[in-house]
Formats: C-alpha cells, sequence, structure tokens
C-alpha cells in the first residue's frame, strides 16, 4: 500500500463518521474519546506511512547499490589491503562518534567493502603533511615495534616516530600519543597494535584511499619512503616508493587552496603574524581562538589534560586468525572526549603533569609557537608553500603505483574547462576543422583499440539545484568566496613562471592559470576543482617541454569516468595520472561532515556515494601487478 492509499483510507473513514448511519448505529460519546479516537487514528495512520517510507528506502538503497555489484573475489587480480586517511580535522571511527559519525560512513556499508580488508587511520587533524606521514608509518609498522626501534636508538618515542632533527627543530613537546590502525568488523571497533596484518613490504603493497589532505598526507609518505626517511640504520638506504599499490585521493589538496585566506593568513610572510612578526588582532584571532578551544578541551578532561592515551581498550584478543600467531588485537569503545582532539602536543599546548591551572592558562595564551610557524596544516595549504611540496613528491612518484584523483564540484559538468591563453584558439581551431577536441580524453591507443562508453546526457533536476543551493549557502567558505572575491585578486601567483599571462611556455592543457575564476565558481566549496584533479604546479617545473612534470614524466593525465563500471574501462597503467570528477557535489559528500540529506537523496533515487566508493574498490581489484601472490595464486588454478 502506497501513501495514495492511506489519504483514501483516512477520506473514508471521515466521511463514514459524518454520515447519518454511522450516528444512529454508534453509541454518542463524549469529545474527549473521540478526541481520543482521533488521536489512534492518526497515530496508526504516522505509524503506517513511516513503515511505508522506510520500505521505500530499504528498495531505493538495494536498488542503488545493485548499479556496481561487488567484485567476486575469485575475479580479483590482487587482494592488498585498503587504507582509508582521513583529512584536515577528520576523525576515527572511536572519536566524536555523537557528533557526526563514522568519517568514512559510505565507504564503511558493509555493501560497499563486501570482501574487502579495510583499515582507517589515525592521523593528527590539523598537522603537517610531514608530521601525518611519519604518524600513518607508526601506525603501518606497529607502535610495539616503533617503540622498540626509539629504545634501541635511545630516543624520545615522538623523535623516533618524527626524526630526531625534525622533532628538535620544530616539536615543542616531547609527548607522544601511540596510534593504531583501526578496522570496524560486525559492530567492533578494533585497533591493531602491531600495525597492519601481514607488514608492509614491496611483495606486500598497500592501497590507500586518502580525503582532502589525506591524499596529500599520503603523497608525502611515498615521498619519505622513496628517500628512505624511516631506515634505522642497520642497512644500506633504498627507495622504498614502489610498496604503494595505488593512491586514490578523493578531493585532494593537490595543488593548495585560498581557504586559508579567509582565516586572515598573512599575505606577505605566508605564516599566522604574532607579536614578533607585527601581527594585529585581525591577524591573530584565529590562533588565539584555537589556544582557548584546546584550553577548554585539556580542562573538561576527567585526568585534566590531553597528554594521556586515548584508546578506551575493552578488551585484548590475541589472534592466530591472521599472519603472525602473536597478533594482539584490541577491542575499542568510544572515547569520552569533548568533540575532538586537536593534537596540540606537538606544539605544546596540552596541560602539562603536575602544572596548575592557571600556570597552565597563562603559558599557552603567551605561546608563540603557532606564529611565524608553517609545520602545521593552514599555511601548507597556501599554493606558495604547495608548489614547494610538490616539488619533492614529483620526484617521488614511481611507475610501479597506480594513481587516481576524485574532483568535485558545485557545478553541473565534469570536468574543469581549461581557459589558459593559448588553449582557446587551439580549441577553435580544431572544433572549426571538425575535429572531437576531446579526443585525447575519450580514447586511449594501446595494443588494443578500444572505445571508452560514452555517458547518456543527463541533466540535474530541479531538486539537485535547489539542495545544492542550500549547500552552497550553508557554507562559509562558500560564502566568503563569492562575497569577498575582490579581496582574493590580490593574491598574487606563486611564482611568475606558473602564471600563463606570464609565461607563453605555460600556455597548455596541463598548466594553470591563476587569474581566471575558477579558483572560487568552479569548486567544492572548500577547494577548486583545479586542485583537485591532479598536480598542475611545482617550484622546479617552468614549462610543460622539460622535465619535472608535477603529474609525472610517463604521460600527461588521463581523464577517466567514475561513473562507468571498473569492470568494462579501458585498463590503467602505472605511474600515469588519472582523474575524474563529480557533478553537483562537494567537499564533505564522500567523506567528512555527514550529509542530513541523504535519506531524502536515497528515497528520490540520487544518492551517488555509496555506489562511488563500490566503484572504486572494484576499480582497485581490477588493478594488476606481476609481483602479487594473489595473482600467482589465481593463475594456478587455470594451469
Amino acid at each position: 500500500m502506497n501513501i495514495q492509499s492511506i489519504q483514501v483510507v483516512i477520506f473514508l473513514f471521515h466521511t463514514f463518521k459524518d454520515t447519518k448511519f454511522a450516528k444512529n448505529i454508534l453509541p454518542p460519546t463524549p469529545s474527549k474519546i473521540r478526541n481520543n479516537s482521533n488521536l489512534t487514528m492518526l497515530a496508526l495512520t504516522m505509524s503506517f506511512g513511516l513503515k511505508v517510507i522506510m520500505k521505500a528506502y530499504k528498495l531505493r538503497k538495494q536498488r542503488a547499490l545493485s548499479e556496481f555489484k561487488n567484485l567476486p573475489k575469485d575475479q580479483w587480480k590482487n587482494d592488498y589491503p585498503i587504507i582509508l586517511v582521513h583529512g584536515f580535522g577528520g576523525w576515527v571511527p572511536d572519536e566524536s562518534a555523537f557528533l557526526f559519525g563514522d568519517y568514512f560512513g559510505y565507504a564503511s556499508y558493509p555493501d560497499v567493502q563486501g570482501e574487502n580488508v579495510i583499515y582507517q587511520a589515525d592521523v593528527s587533524p590539523w598537522a603537517s603533511l610531514h608530521d601525518r606521514a611519519c604518524e600513518l608509518y607508526q601506525q603501518l609498522i606497529g607502535i610495539f615495534q616503533t617503540q622498540q626501534l626509539a629504545n634501541q636508538n635511545g630516543l624520545e618515542l615522538a623523535q623516533q616516530v618524527y626524526g630526531q632533527d625534525h622533532f628538535d627543530q620544530l616539536h615543542h613537546e616531547s609527548y607522544y600519543k601511540p596510534r593504531y590502525l583501526r578496522r570496524t568488523q560486525n559492530g567492533k571497533i578494533l585497533g591493531y597494535p602491531n600495525g597492519i596484518p601481514g607488514g608492509w613490504s614491496k611483495s606486500q603493497k598497500i592501497h590507500f584511499v586518502g580525503h582532502s589532505q589525506g591524499g596529500q598526507t599520503v603523497r608525502y609518505l611515498q615521498y619519505l619512503m622513496k628517500i628512505d626517511y624511516f631506515n634505522d640504520g642497520t642497512s644500506p638506504k633504498g627507495d622504498k616508493s614502489d610498496w604503494f599499490a595505488s593512491i586514490n585521493a578523493v578531493n585532494p589538496v593537490l595543488n593548495g587552496g585560498i581557504a586559508t585566506y579567509m582565516f586572515d593568513f598573512n599575505y606577505d610572510q605566508e605564516t599566522f603574524a604574532g607579536p614578533k612578526q607585527s601581527g594585529t588582532f585581525r591577524d591573530r584571532w584565529f590562533i588565539e581562538g584555537c589556544k582557548i578551544f584546546t584550553i577548554l578541551q585539556n580542562l573538561v578532561q576527567g585526568s585534566g589534560t590531553l597528554n594521556v592515551d586515548r584508546e578506551q581498550i575493552k578488551s585484548v584478543i590475541r589472534t592466530s586468525q591472521h599472519f603472525d600467531k602473536n597478533e594482539v588485537v584490541y577491542e575499542l569503545g568510544k572515547q569520552p572526549y569533548f568533540f575532538f582532539d586537536f593534537n596540540s602536543e606537538t606544539v605544546g599546548h596540552n596541560r602539562r603533569k603536575g602544572e596548575g591551572i592557571i600556570a597552565y592558562i597563562m603559558r599557552v595564551m603567551k605561546s608563540e609557537s603557532l606564529y611565524g610557524n608553517t609545520d602545521f596544516a593552514l599555511p601548507e595549504f597556501c599554493p606558495h608553500h604547495m608548489k614547494d611540496v610538490n616539488a619533492k613528491l614529483t620526484s617521488a612518484m614511481n611507475n610501479k603505483t597506480y594513481y587516481f584523483s576524485y574532483a568535485a564540484s558545485v557545478r553541473d559538468k565534469y570536468k574543469m574547462k581549461q581557459r589558459e591563453v593559448m588553449n582557446e584558439p587551439k580549441q577553435a581551431s580544431k572544433m572549426g576543422m571538425g575535429f572531437d577536441i576531446d579526443v585525447d580524453s575519450n580514447l586511449r591507443y594501446t595494443e588494443k583499440i578500444q572505445k571508452m562508453p560514452r555517458r547518456p546526457p543527463t541533466s540535474p533536476s530541479y531538486f539537485e539545484k535547489f539542495m545544492m543551493l542550500i549547500k552552497v549557502l550553508s557554507n562559509v567558505v562558500s560564502i566568503n568566496n563569492k562575497v569577498f572575491f575582490e579581496s582574493q585578486l590580490h593574491i598574487k601567483c606563486p611564482a611568475n613562471h606558473l602564471n600563463n599571462v606570464l609565461n607563453p611556455n605555460m600556455n597548455n592543457a596541463t598548466a594553470m592559470d591563476w587569474a581566471n575564476r575558477d579558483i572560487t565558481g568552479d569548486s567544492d566549496m572548500i577547494l577548486p576543482r583545479w586542485t583537485q584533479e591532479f598536480p598542475r604546479m611545482a617550484t622546479n617545473f617552468q614549462s610543460k617541454a622539460g622535465k619535472n612534470k608535477p603529474w609525472g614524466q610517463k604521460s600527461d593525465p588521463i581523464y577517466f569516468d567514475a561513473k562507468i563500471d571498473s569492470r568494462i574501462q579501458l585498463e590503467f597503467e602505472r605511474g600515469i595520472w588519472y582523474y575524474t570528477s563529480l557533478r553537483m557535489s562537494d567537499h564533505h559528500d564522500l567523506a567528512g561532515f555527514p550529509n542530513r540529506f541523504w535519506f531524502i537523496w536515497t528515497i528520490l533515487g540520487r544518492e551517488f556515494r555509496p555506489q562511488t566508493y563500490l566503484n572504486m574498490f572494484n576499480r582497485i581489484r581490477s588493478l594488476e601487478f606481476e609481483e602479487c601472490n594473489y595473482v600467482r595464486k589465481s593463475s594456478d588454478l587455470f594451469e
């Protein structure tokens, strides 16, 4: 029975109740009883309607997930584990669940994960790329092994994790909180102090999925593995960047963005300016607000400080189901902290042991550790700093790793329109001669000639446009960019050679045009599309004809369609950057703050996020690796 049937039943009930026949056969009843009768009918009707809506929701959800079915395990080409890395301000499943839920909620659906083994990493919510990459490595090898190495080298645990030179130069506190990989299984949150089961090596690779800052975090870890940053000195240094099976960047901050400037980031010094940098209150309000928030976080804790182990270990499980018979797994409970931990111990803003409340407040409010400092997330987000970061990361791209990025934009289009100075006449000439201007994106010539299936033309509904308008109007960063766009125009290009107007060598489809409106107009309300699609700029990148291309040397970036079933797409090659885009979606559609309209979207058949992850995981399982033991085991069945 549907909603129309319910309305008919209600109409017939009221019609029959008012007839003379009903009044004659039914005894007169007091008004109070009649009112109760009406309330009962209303309650029954609402209950029935709710059941109908829930039934429709389940059917719609089932239909949506059936669009891409999980790839059967006997068709996998690799079985490497998958690790999800959250972005700026992110959290893990046992943290802040009462406010936001799971950061990667859609990727955690059992119907989406299927038989995939998927973990979540716990990295600092607003630390620098270096610190986050080091924390990620600590979780991969396990806290037990990290502590053992620290004892052998005579170092503090924090010095071992971040590197002694980096720690001594930029950090302000020796306390370090142990971190564990998480995995949600059968409703339980499991932690892995031994590191990832099976270890991490050239023959046991890992697939990484990073959202926002998490995408660059994974790339930075590949750079550290390239230079063998974590070598303990017992063996010669070597290149370990081929330990990465694939890097899947979702809404990544690959080229920086201008959102940092809305926090009154100093344009000239490219840092937050404090008293020593002659900073005014306008330059300092954000950092001072973060200090106050951190103080409140510390004082409301039962222990009076955040310099304690965060995890609530409910039980210790020793299991032999994995690779090591001595494997230890923790079952974790929900963390009791207010909001979530900013991990301010690296800058010395947490309360120290035995420190009085007044002394603690005075020390933090006088602290200038964040002023003039670029060793945390916000300064690195600026294009001026990200070009320097990309110069390192470009050198670490490996021809044995697959690279994918998933961009998003509130606009109704799938990829960025190129507006470079010399690109428009070139495109117009091609169109005049009858050439398909997107032929390099639609076709790829390999040993086999294959044709990319075309998506049937679709247009967004009025409901989609209305919901996107609500999202845009409710987003502070989006409003700031739209209303105060003129104030962003005086932000200088990170380097003159990166500006198409000033350097004709950069006038090509893969260069960046710093002065076009795509910086604010074509964005996901946090990051512009051009920063998400692929790495476009680096300090050592001078022209397309030269070396040091940020997207890699093997090929120009290649667009692929994320909505096409991964099992029928063209084969992907390692060492090439592939990018795609999701139209009319924002920065937190696939991860981060949950979308409060998910129920309505599912009912109306407009939900796309679980399907996107399902297809992503299928794509990961379709990637080939000659060194993968899983492939060799599967091939034995056919010999």
